[in-house]
């Protein structure tokens, strides 16, 4: 009773939430290739809604690539990142995008495991936006729900809160189905 009482909250909380890290703190293991598909809602400009692509593959033990491609909103979204393992729940990533305006990326995350099949992770997700005049850093806190559906299959339930320490952040929640090949 304790464990569905739990993840009807962190659903509660999530659906109250918004955010843009698609994944855990684990990465992809050499070779591994990993393939997201995810409906996103922003809450930016006129709000929109965005369909995202998540690609990835393994680099080496603890180093993965991503990418992503967002479309069907007012502006296309593409970015790529390198994630490295720090340690066996948590990593860092690093990269860039262009939605908008050019902008560097930095996540932390920490995976907290629930069952033998699902996950909950949090950390901090922070832009550095190149926007005219000025410089923004956006700083996120994601909350990402994992749950394995079948083997090389999870469901993705991802959001983040906006800390709102700029005038510029914006929010977005989105969920969605991710393979391993």
């Amino acid at each position: 009773m304790k464990r569905i009482l739990f993840f009807i909250v962190v659903i509660l909380f999530v659906n109250n939430v918004f955010g843009q890290v698609f994944g855990t703190a684990s990465t992809l293991g050499k070779k591994q290739f990993a393939l997201g598909f995810e409906p996103l809602f922003l809450q930016h400009n006129n709000d929109d809604f965005m369909f995202f692509m998540h690609g990835g593959y393994g680099l080496a033990s603890g180093v993965d690539l991503g990418l992503k491609l967002g479309f069907l909103g007012d502006q296309n979204y593409i970015g790529a990142d390198l994630e490295f393992a720090v340690k066996k729940r948590f990593s860092l990533a690093v990269g860039f995008h262009d939605f908008y305006d050019l902008g560097m990326d930095g996540t932390a995350l920490y995976t907290f495991p629930i069952t033998s099949g699902a996950s909950l992770s949090t950390g901090l997700d922070m832009d550095v936006v190149m926007t005219d005049p000025e410089t923004i850093v956006p700083i996120w806190v994601p909350v990402c729900l994992e749950i394995a559906i079948k083997r090389g299959m999870v469901f993705i339930l991802e959001g983040g809160i906006d800390t709102k320490l700029i005038d510029e952040s914006y929010s977005y929640f989105g969920g969605g189905l991710q393979f391993f090949f």
